[in-house]
């Protein structure tokens, strides 16, 4: 009989064993996941005229959860690799214009072409990101004029 306990004993030691790792390989889990939320809306504050690959700064921010946007650039910088989404209106007056949401300077992710009166113009992209690439917003050719400031914006953030 006290033999048969033993062995019980052993076997539920184990199990209780197995509990606290899983327990513990559960908590990680959660805590990796549970990272600060990364998040941005940024728009323009004043109307603004805009030169041929000049950087669309978005300079008043409304939402920047994780601080990643910057708006004396215009720039947002991934402080993760991940799954990102952005989205980008813009309403111009000028002439009809091209923008490109563009990743570390050159490669290109989306484009969005902008009609002079005042028809507003959306793009959405879901892109995989590298720690510290950035995305920003550039005109493409001369005579853009972001009008409306309120109906220009920028925005994005970590999807996983």
């Amino acid at each position: 009989m006290q033999a048969e306990q033993a062995r019980k004993d052993v076997i539920y030691r184990s199990e209780i064993d197995q509990l606290r790792n899983d327990t513990t390989n559960l908590k990680a889990k959660l805590h990796s996941r549970s990272h600060d939320a990364i998040a941005f809306t940024a728009r323009l504050s004043h109307d603004v005229n805009l030169a041929v690959g000049q950087t669309v700064v978005f300079d008043k921010t409304q939402l920047n959860l994780g601080n990643a946007y910057h708006d004396t650039y215009g720039h947002f910088s991934a402080p993760i690799a991940g799954l990102y989404q952005f989205a980008l209106t813009l309403l111009n007056n000028g002439n009809d214009s091209y923008f490109v949401l563009v990743r570390n300077g050159n490669e290109e992710l989306a484009g969005l072409y902008s009609r002079h009166d005042f028809v507003p113009a959306s793009a959405v992209v879901v892109v995989q990101l590298e720690a510290s690439d950035v995305v920003f917003v550039k005109a493409t050719n001369v005579g853009a004029n972001l009008d409306e400031p309120f109906y220009c914006l920028f925005s994005g953030y970590l999807i996983q």
